[in-house]
C-alpha cells in the first residue's frame, strides 16, 4: 500500500528540481510576443537520493497537487534559470488534470536582451523550456504496489504537493545538481558534507557517536567544525558542494572497514559504546555501556554481533545519525557566526572615525575576528603616520576618487541649470560648492595637506595644474555639449541616410543595377547567365572644429555660464553646420558622378517641367507618379519608389499642412469629399530652403529602402569630440571641439523637385 510519508533518504523537501519540455513554434503569437509552453507532465523522471540510489519521480497533476499561486502572481520567465536574466512574464498558468499537463504562456519583454532570446525562439535555435519547482509532500509507492489514485505502479515517488516558481527558456537542458539555480540547495548540501566528514572520521576510529549529547561534550565534533571553518566554510554563505563525492567517500570507508577483519568474533560493548545500557550489564565485559545497536536490537546480548554485521549495518544507520548530527552542526555553526559578527561590529564601532574600512566587507566575506582585527589595526597605523584631512560634510568614500569626481561633475552640471537625472552619491554635499572651493577640496584630498592660504589666485593656479580639476571641468563641458547637440533643431536626420567611414580616403558607394524578372526555362533548356551593371558615387570625410577657453577669471568669478554655455553653443553650431551642408547639397543640384548630370534634371525624370506650382492635388499627384515610374540602370521596369517625406520651406508650410492633414479635400467643391492625399507623405519644414528658393519643394524616399543623400561620420560617431588642455599662453583651459563627417547625394531616383512658381 502506498504511503504519504517522505523518504528518509531525501536530503530536503525544499530541494529545487527542474523539468524540460519543447516549444511548439507554430503556436507563437508574434504580434503580442506571446509563446505558449507546456511546462510539466506526469512523465516519470529519474532522480537520485543523496547516497546515489536512483528513483522515479512523478509530478501529480490531480486537483490540488500543484500550487500555482506564486507562478500566477509574480511568475517571471528567465533564461537558463538565471535570476539576473529575466526575459518576460508568465501568463495564465494552469493544470489540465485530464491531460496531466501544466501549461502557461510567456510574454517576452521588448528590451534588447529579452528580444535576442525571443528572436532565437522564433528562429527555432532555442526550443527548450524548463520549469523550476519545489516539492513539499511525497507519496511513496513501493515495488509491486499501486498509488492511492490507482494511476501509477511502484516503485516511484509521486509529488502530491509541489510549487512551480519560475519558467526558463534554456539552451542546454538543466541538471538539478549543477549550474545556475542551485543556490537554494547549496547550504543543505554543505551541511551534509560536514556531517559526512564527521561520520567518516568516527567510523575510522570506531569512536562512539551520540547525537543527543550536550554541546560541551561533543569535542570531536567541535574540532571537525573548526577544521571546516579554517577552510572557509560558513553556515550563511553558499558554496558549491558535490554530494556524490561525499557519498562515495562513505561507501569507500565502509568497504575498507568491512575487509579489515571478518573473523566471527563478538565485539566488546565498550568498543562501540553509545548510550548507557537500559537492559542490564553487557554479557561480554560486564560493563554498563551498551553496544551500538542496543535500541534497535532490544538487548545488549542481541546487540553484540559479529564485527562484519555491525559494520554492514553502520551505513544503514548513518541516515538517522546524520539528521541528529545535522542539528548539532547547524546550532554550533549559527552560534559561532553570531559571535563572529557581534565581535567584528563591536571592534569597528570603537574605531569608526579612525578608519575607512567597513565592517560589512569582513562580515560578508567570512573573515575571522583575528584577521579583521589585524586589518583594522594596520589601517589605523597607516593613517596615523600621515595626516588625513577630515571632510565629514562630503558624503563620499574618502579614498574613492572616481565617485568624488562623479559627484563633483553632477554638482557643477546641476549648478549650471541642466537637469541631472540620477545624481551620483555625494552630489548633495557638493551642489552648493563654487569652483574655487571645489579646487580647495581637490587639493586637500590629493595632497593630504590643508590649504590654509587665503590667496584665491594661488589656489586657481593649483587648479589649472590639477589633472582632477581638468577631468571634472572637461566632463562638465562634454555633458553640456552633448545635451545641446541633441536639442539642436535640425531636420536632416529625419530623411537622410546615416553612414560610417573609417578613414579620410574617398569611399565608393556602389549601386548595382536592378535584378530583372526571372525568365522561363524550357524543358532541358539551359539557364541564362545574367550580369549586373554597377554605378557609384564617391564620399569623403571633412573635418570641422574650433577652439574656446575657460579663463582663470571665469573660475575666480565662478562663471558657470562660461563653463556650460560655451561648449553648448559650439555643439549647436556643429550640428547646424551639418544641417546646412545637407540642404546645400540638395538645393545646389550638383552633378552625379554616374552620368555627369545634375541631380534634378529632365533626363532623370525627377523635376517638374509643366506643373511648376505650390503643393496641390495635381502637382503632388504628378510628383508621386514620376517617382513610382522611375526605372533602373538596365531595364525599363518601374522601381515603384514611394515617397515618404515632403520637404518644404516655411513659406509653404501652412498650405502644405492643409493639403496633407485635412480629412476632407480642401479643393473639392462639395464639403465632405475624402482627401486622398491625407498623410500620404510626412511633411518636413526647414528655413534653409527659404534662403535659396521659398517656392521650391521636394519629395524624398525612405533612405532605408532607396538611397538619397548620405551623411557619414568617422567611425559612426555622430556627436562632436571635445579635448582639453591647460593653457600657457592663456591662463585657464583651452578646449577644442571637432566633428568629422561627409555629405553626398547617392541616387537621383529617390528625390524629386518642384521649383514652384
Amino acid at each position: 500500500m502506498a504511503n504519504r510519508t517522505g523518504n528518509k533518504k531525501r536530503s530536503s523537501l525544499d530541494k529545487t528540481f527542474y523539468r524540460e519540455a519543447v516549444i511548439e513554434p507554430a503556436n507563437i503569437d508574434t504580434k503580442n510576443r506571446i509563446v505558449p509552453v507546456s511546462f510539466s507532465s506526469d512523465q516519470p523522471v529519474q532522480r537520485y537520493w543523496w547516497d546515489g540510489e536512483g528513483y522515479n519521480e512523478i509530478l501529480g497533476h490531480a486537483q490540488g497537487n500543484a500550487d500555482l499561486t506564486r507562478l500566477g502572481d509574480i511568475g517571471v520567465a528567465l533564461f537558463n534559470h538565471d535570476p539576473a536574466q529575466p526575459i518576460g512574464k508568465v501568463l495564465t498558468p494552469m493544470i489540465d488534470s485530464k491531460a496531466m499537463r501544466g501549461t502557461a504562456a510567456i510574454r517576452f519583454d521588448t528590451d534588447e536582451a529579452s528580444d535576442v532570446i525571443y528572436q532565437k525562439v522564433l528562429s527555432g535555435t532555442l526550443k527548450g523550456v524548463s520549469v523550476g519547482y519545489r516539492v513539499t509532500d511525497w507519496e511513496t509507492v513501493k515495488e509491486g504496489e499501486t498509488s492511492t489514485d490507482g494511476l501509477y505502479q511502484g516503485p516511484c515517488e509521486i509529488a502530491r504537493s509541489w510549487e512551480p516558481f519560475e519558467i526558463s527558456i534554456v539552451s542546454v537542458p538543466a541538471d538539478a545538481t549543477v549550474g545556475v539555480g542551485r543556490s537554494m540547495d547549496d547550504l543543505q548540501q554543505l551541511i551534509q558534507k560536514a556531517v559526512a566528514a564527521v561520520l567518516t572520521k568516527r567510523q575510522k576510529a570506531l569512536v562512539p557517536f551520540r547525537a543527543d549529547e550536550d554541546e560541551d561534550d561533543n569535542e570531536g565534533l567541535d574540532e571537525d567544525l573548526e577544521d571546516d571553518e579554517d577552510e572557509g566554510w560558513d553556515d550563511e554563505e553558499d558554496r558549491d558542494v558535490d554530494e556524490d563525492q561525499d557519498n562515495k567517500l562513505l561507501d569507500e570507508e565502509d568497504a575498507e572497514e568491512t575487509t579489515e577483519d571478518t573473523e566471527d568474533l563478538h565485539l566488546e560493548c565498550d568498543y562501540l559504546a553509545g548510550d548507557e545500557c537500559s537492559q542490564g550489564k553487557c554479557p561480554v565485559d560486564g560493563s554498563n555501556n551498551c553496544c551500538l545497536n542496543c535500541e534497535e536490537q532490544g538487548t545488549c546480548e542481541d546487540a553484540c554481533q559479529p564485527k562484519t554485521e555491525v559494520l554492514r549495518n553502520m551505513k544503514k544507520n548513518n541516515a538517522g545519525r546524520s539528521n541528529a548530527a545535522l542539528q548539532v552542526v547547524r546550532k554550533q555553526a549559527a552560534k559561532a557566526e553570531r559571535v563572529r559578527v557581534m565581535e567584528i561590529r563591536a571592534m569597528f564601532r570603537s574605531f569608526r572615525e579612525q578608519t575607512g574600512l567597513k565592517e560589512d566587507t569582513f562580515i560578508d566575506n567570512g573573515v575571522s575576528v583575528e584577521k579583521a582585527r589585524k586589518a583594522l589595526m594596520t589601517d589605523i597605523a597607516k593613517r596615523k603616520s600621515a595626516p588625513v584631512i577630515q571632510t565629514p560634510e562630503i558624503r563620499v568614500i574618502a579614498d574613492d576618487e572616481d565617485k568624488f569626481r562623479a559627484a563633483a561633475i553632477d554638482a557643477l552640471v546641476w549648478r549650471s541649470g541642466l537637469k541631472v537625472a540620477k545624481p551620483a552619491p555625494g552630489f548633495e554635499s557638493l551642489r552648493c560648492v563654487n569652483m574655487v572651493d571645489l579646487g580647495r577640496l581637490v587639493y586637500e584630498r590629493s595632497t593630504g595637506k590643508r590649504f590654509d592660504s587665503f590667496d584665491r589666485d594661488l589656489l586657481v593656479r593649483e587648479m589649472v595644474q590639477s589633472s582632477v580639476i581638468s577631468n571634472i571641468l572637461q566632463n562638465v563641458a562634454d555633458k553640456a555639449m552633448q545635451n545641446a547637440y541633441q536639442l539642436t533643431p535640425v531636420t536632416y536626420p529625419m530623411w537622410t541616410k546615416h553612414g560610417v567611414l573609417n578613414d579620410y580616403k574617398p569611399a565608393l558607394r556602389a549601386q548595382l543595377s536592378e535584378v530583372p524578372l526571372l525568365e522561363n526555362v524550357g524543358k532541358g533548356a539551359e539557364y541564362k547567365l545574367i550580369t549586373l551593371t554597377d554605378a557609384g558615387e564617391w564620399i569623403q570625410l571633412s573635418k570641422r572644429g574650433n577652439l574656446f577657453t575657460i579663463t582663470r577669471e571665469d573660475i575666480l568669478n565662478d562663471d558657470m555660464h562660461a563653463l556650460v554655455d560655451f561648449p553648448a553653443r559650439w555643439a549647436t553650431a556643429a550640428r547646424m553646420t551639418i544641417n546646412q551642408d545637407v540642404y546645400q547639397t540638395l538645393t545646389a543640384n550638383p552633378k552625379m558622378g554616374y552620368d555627369n548630370t545634375p541631380i534634378f534634371d529632365p533626363t532623370h525624370n525627377n523635376i517638374a517641367t509643366t506643373l511648376k506650382k505650390a503643393p496641390s492635388k495635381d502637382s503632388l499627384q504628378a510628383a508621386i507618379q514620376a517617382m513610382m515610374l522611375q526605372t533602373g540602370l538596365k531595364t525599363a521596369t518601374p522601381l515603384n519608389i514611394r515617397p515618404k517625406f515632403m520637404l518644404t520651406p516655411v513659406a509653404l508650410m501652412f498650405a502644405s499642412k492643409q493639403l496633407l492633414q485635412s480629412a476632407a479635400d480642401p479643393a473639392a467643391p462639395n464639403a465632405g469629399a475624402v482627401n486622398v492625399l491625407h498623410d500620404i507623405v510626412t511633411m518636413i519644414t526647414d528655413p534653409l530652403l527659404d534662403v535659396v528658393n521659398p517656392s521650391a519643394w521636394y519629395l524624398a524616399a525612405d533612405p532605408a529602402i532607396t538611397d538619397t543623400i548620405e551623411v557619414a561620420f568617422l567611425n559612426g560617431q555622430d556627436t562632436p569630440y571635445i579635448e582639453q588642455q591647460s593653457g600657457f599662453q592663456v591662463d585657464g583651459f583651452t578646449y577644442k571641439i571637432r566633428i568629422e563627417y561627409g555629405v553626398k547625394a547617392l541616387d537621383w531616383r529617390g528625390l524629386y523637385m518642384n521649383p514652384g512658381k
